[in-house]
């Protein structure tokens, strides 16, 4: 067993991270990380040389890698968006479904750093984008996150708006083995200005849900409610908790996008995105 001396003293450097959260779904994330630095004779007393301070240490973002994309930065993010718009962008996290940013940016560096998405995980149109950034160092513990932003609608001149939107979506414990699965989405969104309500319907590769939505005056659509229906390869599933946000993209509201994230009673999590444009031209 080694023991500590008089003559030689350690510093402890001990750092833990992490990462709860109660859902069963929800990895538990603990890094633990001793550095023993031992010091030089005199470190802590008189008398000695003075010790020299310990070499800088750098702690990556586990969920990062490669280039960041952004740099947490919005200008970088909405590059290939156009319009002069409020801009407006929500994120869902793929292992629990819940959300890490919704709606408005208040501040340009204020959105976290992401490693760059593959272009196949990119689906763009005029005024608004998404991206599936997937984790790079552990999928099965950190499935990725999906990330919508735009150029917020302004004004509004008709009753009615009829979208087909197509995007992708993410299952975490939907495969016996563990791994993640994903599809394709398609469908429509179905929007009642004077109503203040909206209706989703998306559907592909074998999973299929509707909502029932609401309409901010920000021409934003949102619920918490449970979906009206959501089934995965013909069953019927029980969801337990769900959350869908989205909103109207370009000067009239030519598009739409939104995110969403369920959970069912058997512990998985399905989240993901879709957006598109509006049938006929506002």
């Amino acid at each position: 067993m080694h023991m500590f001396t008089q003559n030689q003293n350690y510093l402890i450097y001990v750092i833990i991270m992490q990462q709860e959260n109660n859902h069963p779904a929800r990895r538990q994330l603990v890094y633990i990380l001793a550095v023993l630095l031992p010091c030089v004779s005199g470190c802590g007393g008189g008398g000695g040389s003075a010790a020299s301070a310990p070499p800088q240490m750098n702690f990556p973002n586990p969920i990062a890698g490669g280039n960041d994309f952004g740099g947490g930065s919005a200008e970088v993010l909405f590059q290939d968006v156009e319009g002069k718009g409020t801009r407006w962008l929500s994120i869902v996290e793929s292992d629990s479904g819940y959300f890490s940013h919704r709606g408005k940016i208040h501040n340009n560096t204020e959105l976290p750093k992401f490693p760059n998405p593959e272009p196949i995980n990119n689906l763009t149109t005029r005024f608004s984008k998404i991206s599936y950034i997937s984790a790079q160092i552990n999928h099965l513990q950190d499935p990725g996150r999906y990330i919508l932003r735009g150029s917020q609608a302004s004004l509004i001149n008709v009753n009615r708006l009829d979208y087909q939107l197509r995007g992708k979506w993410t299952c975490v414990l939907c495969n016996a083995d563990g791994t993640v699965r994903d599809g394709s989405l398609a469908g429509e969104l179905a929007v009642d200005i004077p109503r203040s309500k909206a209706t989703l319907n998306l559907s592909g590769d074998g999973l299929a849900f509707n909502f029932s939505l609401d309409l901010t005056k920000e021409n934003d659509f949102l619920s918490t409610r449970l979906p009206q229906a959501i089934s995965l390869d013909g069953r019927q599933l029980t969801p337990m908790r769900s959350e869908v946000i989205g909103s109207l993209f370009g000067p009239n509201g030519e598009e739409a996008g939104a995110l969403f994230g369920i959970a069912d009673d058997q512990g998985r999590v399905f989240s993901g995105g879709a957006l598109g444009a509006a049938q006929t031209s506002p």
